[in-house]
């Protein structure tokens, strides 16, 4: 028979935590919820000391800790950053009470989810299946477009370039100087778009956007494809982005990525009640 487990009874005022944790994971950030719902539930009780501890995961500790929130943000998909909240939120302000700031909001259930279907679902794309806007979420916003509209340039051109949906090259979320393989594709052939180099440069700068669309340059590169493929070429694709992370032990694209969460939202289709005629 074992012993009697004990356990030590802390004197009020004097509970110091240590948490250590890689709180890029979502089970380590699920404990921090709950560890934040017992210490409201203490009686008696008061914590003078909460330190984080960065798990180390394949690369060096942080020089210094900070807030496990700032960590999380650099880590966090383009559809849940602070970044977008931010942004969306100077424009549309958000609906709810806060208690804090929006880099706040967007860690808690409530504001998580309301930016998340926002970057899903608030901007305008004629694509023909959800599945587009999902891959769209996993790569950001029209890559799906974008990566239709490089297939088409590579058809032209008869050369292979990289369907990622990203036509310019981009450093600190501005485009960059150096040209991409798109840009490079696109000058070359500038004689036959009848395009010099700054109008194409300055309607790719349009890619994040749903006016790109209607650019002369985009209007081109598919009026000359479809002549030369002798049929209408489809205006969105899967872009073919491998996705990268410590934690990712086999090879997953945002095209696995896509495919996946559109079976799920398929198979909630089907058990939806039916509207009664």
């Amino acid at each position: 028979m074992s012993a009697p487990v004990s356990f030590p009874v802390v004197p009020a005022g004097s509970l110091d935590i240590d948490l250590v944790g890689d709180f890029s994971c979502p089970w380590s950030f699920l404990g921090t919820r709950r560890l934040a719902r017992a210490l409201e539930h203490l009686q008696g009780v008061s914590v003078r000391e909460l330190r984080w501890h960065p798990l180390r995961l394949k690369r060096p500790e942080a020089p210094a800790p900070r807030d496990w929130r700032d960590h999380l943000a650099t880590r966090l998909p383009k559809g849940v950053s602070v970044e977008f909240a931010e942004g969306h939120a100077r424009v549309w302000p958000y609906p709810y009470p806060q208690k804090g700031s929006i880099r706040h909001e967007v860690f808690s259930r409530r504001g998580g989810v309301y930016f998340g279907i926002a970057n899903l679902l608030h901007y305008r794309a004629s694509y023909p299946q959800m599945l587009y806007r999902f891959a769209d979420y996993n790569a950001g916003r029209y890559s799906s477009r974008n990566a239709a509209f490089q297939a088409a340039l590579a058809r032209l051109g008869k050369q292979k370039l990289a369907l990622d949906g990203d036509l310019l090259r981009y450093e600190q979320g501005r485009p960059a100087g150096q040209q991409s393989g798109t840009e490079q594709a696109l000058r070359q052939m500038a004689g036959r778009l009848g395009l010099d180099p700054g109008d194409i440069r300055a309607d790719l700068q349009q890619e994040k956007t749903e006016r790109f669309s209607q650019t002369r340059l985009f209007r081109r590169v598919f009026e000359l494809a479809e002549q030369q493929a002798g049929r209408l070429l489809p205006r969105e694709t899967l872009p073919q982005i491998r996705l990268q992370s410590p934690k990712i032990t086999r090879k997953l694209t945002t095209e696995w990525f896509a495919k996946r969460v559109d079976g799920r939202y398929q198979s909630c289709l089907q058990r939806a009640p039916q509207p009664r005629s």
